[in-house]
């Protein structure tokens, strides 16, 4: 996909962090150039930044954008209410 073309993402964010320094973003994408998928950043308290993606092309995408450290391919599942977020991954 070129990076250098406007992409349109439509979908939510949330970011939390833990009391021992962890941080979470996850990004739940109803409508993307690569279909419906989530994905989630982590922070992690040494500093070391992973992103737990679906698949290698969003990896690399997201990749083009963000550094990481550890790029981790899973398939990242949410159910999303008005008043809470269930988020799981297995291996994909």
């Amino acid at each position: 996909m070129n990076s250098t073309a406007r992409h349109r993402f439509d979908g939510y964010i949330l970011g939390v962090g833990t009391p021992c320094g962890r941080r979470f973003v996850v990004g739940c994408w109803q409508r993307s150039p690569f279909g419906a998928f989530a994905d989630i950043m982590v922070a992690h308290p040494d500093g070391a930044r992973e992103l737990i993606a679906p698949n290698e092309e969003i990896g690399a995408y997201v990749c083009e954008t963000y550094q990481f450290d550890q790029v981790t391919l899973s398939d990242v599942h949410v159910a999303r209410t008005s008043s809470k977020w269930v988020i799981g991954s297995s291996p994909g």
